[in-house]
């Protein structure tokens, strides 16, 4: 097989580094901006997370190794980049090797910022019970609210995709122990220092960052009447360079999205709610 650098996303397998087996992404909600004269997509993307159960992670790694166990494979030398929110690049390569690591599927993208987002706004207005102003982030308490979200009845997805759009743009976390990220050729991992396990791994993450011209995932060309146009190329398994995200078929989830273009463009995606664009100047956001 060939290394992994030298994959090409339109013909071979590429990898599957999501460590899927030990946490789930549940959600996403993505806000992007398309940049033709870039040719860049950019803005975040906010990941509602749910840990697996410590048994069935146990059982998966009795197993052995398997789809998403390359969490911890060395970087290649190439490409390698290393980030944090708020400190220096060393704090993800010196932090404690027990502490738990978030992997994503990530190719072709500059990551800029891994934050924890700040649900408290939202939450107390459920009547969940909100972080002392002194304490870090509860995960027992934002546990609990975000399995509400979860555990709403397919009945009420218009209610649970705003309430996940309203704690999409809650602010990120500005006490407490800040996120370190890494990226490599196939993946971003984050880490929270002085978290072992995925229980305790914050449930909402945001991050900031932008794709690359010639990623695998975003074709920029032109249309029939020669019109500058742009399509993701995603399915089944290279949505990676145009989001960070876990691939595995194991790792469905739901998803909504805010895109914002130039105004004479047309913005299309799958999904099941009908959107009305905005105008904006001479932006277009749906």
């Amino acid at each position: 097989m060939e290394p992994d650098g030298e994959l090409n996303p339109d013909t071979d397998d590429l990898p599957l580094r999501a460590n899927t087996n030990h946490i789930l992404v549940r959600h996403y909600v993505l806000d992007l901006t398309v940049c033709f004269d870039k040719k860049i997509i950019s803005g975040s993307i906010v990941l509602f997370l749910e840990p697996c159960s410590a048994e069935m992670a146990k059982t998966k790694a009795d197993i052995g190794p398997e789809t998403g166990d390359g969490a911890r494979q060395e970087p290649n030398e190439e490409g390698t980049k290393f980030g944090s929110d708020t400190q220096g690049s060393d704090l993800f390569q010196s932090s404690n090797a027990e502490d738990f690591t978030l992997v994503l599927d990530c190719c072709d993208l500059e990551v800029s910022k891994v934050e924890e987002v700040d649900t408290d706004s939202v939450s107390a207005a459920l009547g969940f019970p909100l972080t002392a102003a002194s304490e870090d982030i509860s995960v027992d308490s934002q546990a609990g609210f975000i399995q509400h979200l979860f555990s709403m009845p397919s009945s009420h997805w218009k209610e649970k995709h705003r309430l996940f759009s309203l704690c999409s743009r809650s602010p990120g976390i500005q006490k407490g122990n800040s996120l370190h990220f890494h990226t490599d050729r196939w993946s971003l991992q984050v880490k929270k220092m002085g978290v072992t396990t995925s229980q305790d791994f914050p449930r909402i993450i945001r991050i900031y960052y932008m794709t690359r011209t010639l990623g695998g995932s975003v074709r920029w060309t032109k249309d029939q009447d020669n019109r500058e146009c742009v399509y993701t190329a995603g399915s089944p398994i290279n949505n990676r360079a145009l989001f960070p995200c876990q691939e595995p078929p194991v790792a469905m989830s739901t998803w909504q999205a805010r895109v914002r273009a130039p105004s004479d463009c047309v913005v299309l995606m799958s999904g099941e709610e009908e959107a009305v664009p905005a105008e904006d100047g001479d932006t277009r956001k749906l």
